[in-house]
C-alpha cells in the first residue's frame, strides 16, 4: 500500500514475483506510479472511492423509496448456524462487479469464496455486527457494520441474494445502517464503493454521503 511520499523505486526492494496474486493499493492522482507498476505487469483493475457521511437530518431520496423502506426490516445476526447460512446465501453472481470477479484470471467463483471467507472472518469480532434484512418475512439481502473507535460506523459490505437483484430493493443495504447510526445517536458513517458499480455509487450519493 503506497502513500503519497514513498518512493517509486521501493517496490523493486519487495518479494512480490514469489506470490501468487499481489494487490498494489496506489494513492490517487499518482499517474507516474500507476504506469511504473504497468511495467512490472500490473494491472489496473478498479478506483476505490471513500464516502462519508455525517448529517443525520436529511437526505434527498425518491418518496417511494422511503416508503418502500418502511417494510423492511433487519435482523441481527448472532449465531455461527445463522452465519452460515448468510454465507451459503451469496452466489457467484451476487458481486459481479468487484476486482476479482472481473479479473479473468480468477472470476466470480472465486469472488465468491472471497466474500464468503470475509463475512467468517469479520463474524466473530467483538466491533462488528452482521444483520439481514427482511421483506414480507423473507430474507432478501444482507450487510455487515463496524462500530469504529471514533464514534462512527463504518459500512463494510452488503449485498441482495441473487433472486431479489433488480428488485429495486437494494437501496436497504445502504438506508438500514444509517438507521441504525441514528437509533445510537451516531453521526458518521463511512463506507468504500469500487468506481466499478456506479449504480451503487449513486445510490449511497442520493442518501447523503
Amino acid at each position: 500500500e503506497f502513500e503519497a511520499d514513498d518512493n517509486i523505486g521501493d517496490i523493486d526492494q519487495c518479494d512480490y514475483e514469489n506470490y501468487d496474486y499481489v494487490v498494489a493499493r496506489v494513492p490517487k492522482g499518482n499517474i507516474e506510479l500507476v504506469h511504473y507498476l504497468e511495467c512490472k505487469n500490473f494491472r489496473f483493475m478498479e478506483a476505490q472511492f471513500d464516502l462519508f457521511r455525517n448529517n443525520m437530518s436529511k437526505y434527498d431520496i425518491p418518496n417511494n423509496m422511503l416508503k418502500m423502506s418502511k417494510k423492511i426490516t433487519y435482523s441481527k445476526v448472532d449465531t455461527l448456524y445463522g452465519m452460515e447460512q448468510v454465507k451459503n446465501s451469496i452466489s457467484e453472481n451476487l458481486f459481479d462487479t468487484d476486482r476479482i470477479s472481473l479479473d479473468p484470471y480468477l472470476g466470480k467463483e472465486l469472488s465468491a469464496v472471497r466474500y464468503r471467507n470475509w463475512i467468517a472472518d469479520e463474524f466473530n469480532k467483538k466491533d462488528v455486527e452482521l444483520y439481514e434484512l427482511i421483506y414480507n418475512k423473507i430474507k432478501i439481502g444482507f450487510f455487515l457494520i463496524k462500530q469504529q473507535e471514533n464514534e462512527s460506523i463504518a459500512v463494510l459490505l452488503g449485498g441482495l441474494y441473487d433472486k431479489y437483484k433488480g428488485s429495486g430493493l437494494g437501496f436497504s443495504i445502504i438506508h438500514k445502517p444509517i438507521e441504525i447510526a441514528y437509533e445510537r445517536g451516531i453521526r458518521f458513517l463511512n463506507t468504500r464503493v469500487s468506481s466499478n458499480n456506479q449504480q451503487i455509487l449513486r445510490i449511497y450519493l442520493s442518501f447523503g454521503y
